[in-house]
């Protein structure tokens, strides 16, 4: 102990003292406190001064853990507060609090999710349960009431009733919801409506973009490109002429209108649709017939492959264009709607069906037949009215004066 003490504590200050072994009494520190102002300070330098060897101890405010001492040097007394046993250390709180919190919140989580799956199995168990029952809450609801047995039991079919329409509102908008993600709904309308007779054309013909054209890889010309089929503009200028026209291409907008311009620069078709009008079944793109507004038995649907457009009654497959500069499909697929358009079936589906069977040649041999009986009859037809008309121009006998 040095006897800068003296000068570092003024005489009657209470204090505890801890040093490196241990702390100090109140009775010690005082004995200590008095031994150094009793004792007179050196002024050599080998001995202790105030001006060299001393080390200060300042006094520092009481806090929570009680005053002590502070030496500014290392020395006998020890620094910092007195260590408590068994007091954790901060980090150790925090990690327990956060482990605790995290606890408590998947809990809370785990609960919720019970729950949740609790109340989703109720409403599966009470839909499908016969709309007469009663639930639990409506029971208690009316066991405290004094009303009378026909009126309780028209409140607990009202409040099923009520359930039940809710239940399959939202069983409807989950419905429409995945069908939308999925591009699986056919409740949408492709076309406007059809205008009236003298306007608009009785029967309605989707024709696909593959059967009118198609694309070929070719370095040395330029590189990809569209092929028109052999007398389109005729075959669509055909058919204008008694049917509503409708150019359905599985490729995007931006891509196909271009060429489908090029295709029929006449706009003989009077609707071109592309691959946001099809539908998503069972991982193939689907070109639905009911989506177009028009009556299925008053719809012809000409198709490369099968699967590619619904419904099949109203399809009738043609083999896409090869990039061949003899074919004639396009001119022997022009009897067949000819045949239509004379006969005005008020159902085209039995003729595609006819169709499928024996392939456009068919009709191609049926239609010459009745052109040329047509044609037949016609020729007398002429041939009697003008006999007639020679015989009505004839004078009478009497005129001549030879009988």
């Amino acid at each position: 102990m040095r006897r800068s003490f003296a000068r570092a504590l003024p005489p009657g200050t209470a204090l505890s003292l801890t040093t490196k072994l241990g702390p100090v009494s109140r009775a010690t520190t005082q004995r200590l406190i008095t031994a150094a102002e009793s004792t007179p300070l050196q002024t050599s330098r080998s001995t202790f001064s105030t001006s060299t060897t001393t080390t200060p101890i300042r006094l520092l405010p009481r806090q929570s853990r009680g005053p002590f001492l502070r030496p500014l040097g290392d020395g006998p007394l020890a620094a910092g507060p007195r260590k408590q046993p068994g007091l954790p250390r901060a980090r150790g709180i925090a990690t327990q609090q956060r482990a605790s919190r995290s606890t408590w919140i998947g809990t809370g989580a785990g609960l919720i999710i019970a729950c949740v799956g609790i109340g989703a199995v109720g409403m599966t168990v009470h839909a499908s349960e016969p709309t007469t029952t009663t639930s639990p809450a409506l029971k208690t609801r009316t066991a405290g009431t004094e009303k009378s047995a026909g009126s309780e039991g028209s409140d607990t079919e009202e409040e099923d009733n009520i359930f039940s329409t809710y239940l399959n509102k939202t069983k409807k908008k989950l419905k429409s919801v995945k069908d939308s993600l999925l591009n699986t709904s056919e409740d949408r309308t492709l076309l406007p409506d059809a205008l009236p007779p003298p306007y608009g054309k009785e029967y309605l013909v989707v024709i696909a973009a593959e059967i009118l054209c198609c694309q070929r890889y070719e370095p040395r010309a330029g590189g990809l490109l569209v092929i028109k089929r052999p007398a389109v503009e005729y075959f669509l200028a055909e058919l204008a002429q008694n049917y509503e026209i409708v150019i359905f291409s599985r490729e995007t907008l931006n891509a196909w209108l271009p060429l489908i311009e090029k295709i029929d620069p006449g706009h003989h078709a009077q609707h071109r649709l592309f691959l946001d009008s099809t539908i998503m079944k069972e991982g193939r793109i689907v070109k639905s017939a009911k989506m177009l507004n028009r009556p299925l038995e008053k719809i012809i649907v000409l198709e490369t492959a099968e699967g590619n457009a619904e419904p099949v009654e109203n399809v009738a497959y043609v083999h896409a264009f090869k990039a061949d500069g003899a074919d004639t499909t396009l001119i022997d697929l022009i009897p067949f709607f000819r045949v239509i358009a004379l006969a005005k079936p008020p159902d085209v589906r039995p003729l595609v069906a006819i169709f499928k069977r024996h392939g456009p040649l068919y009709f191609k041999e049926k239609y010459e037949t009745a052109m040329r009986r047509r044609r037949e009859a016609q020729l007398a037809q002429q041939a009697q009215q003008k006999e007639s008309a020679a015989a009505s121009q004839l004078p009478p006998k009497e005129k001549w004066g030879l009988w």
